[in-house]
């Protein structure tokens, strides 16, 4: 006898599964030589210590080499280790805001224009809960798109990038 899925199981599948099918999208590229060069490396509830004083506020960190990217990634609490990027065509964008832990942020697209970064997300069908949980999602952005960006247009909020 099998067992029917739960709401609760399914609700647990589409979080595991929907991260996944984002890097896919980002990375399908669609015939732009930059966007072999960008992806969504990683995305998880967790944030930096100074990010929950001040839970209105979206922090863009920008890491520019493996040593940097090594400290930015413990230093947001993310787990795991740190993925290899290939520094000489990527730059690597840490992006932490708050919202609903039901309906985490998911970056379909990224684009740049007039010096901003912005972003297409998946819409979720579902209501969202109204708790307020932190999200980092750990970006690679190709180097010349980053040469131009000077501010970062993230879920309504536009913040300074913070260079390396």
């Amino acid at each position: 006898m099998h067992a029917v899925p739960t709401k609760r199981r399914c609700a647990f599948l589409f979080k595991a599964i929907l991260p996944a099918a984002a890097v896919m999208l980002v990375t399908a590229g669609c015939g732009d030589p930059e966007a072999e060069h960008e992806a969504v490396l990683h995305s998880e509830a967790a944030a930096p210590e100074e990010a929950e004083a001040d839970a209105d506020k979206t922090i863009v960190k920008q890491a520019a080499d493996q040593q940097e990217f090594e400290a930015s990634w413990d230093h947001f609490g993310l787990r795991g280790d740190s993925p290899s990027i290939q520094w000489e065509e990527a730059s690597v964008l840490f992006l932490t805001s708050f919202g609903s832990s039901s309906c985490p942020p998911v970056i379909q697209d990224m684009m740049v224009d007039d010096q901003t970064l912005s972003f297409d997300y998946l819409a979720y069908d579902e209501e969202c809960t109204t708790d307020l949980q932190a999200n980092t999602i750990v970006l690679q952005v190709d180097h010349t798109k980053m040469e131009e960006v000077e501010t970062v247009l993230f879920q309504g909020e536009e913040t300074a990038v913070d260079e390396p």
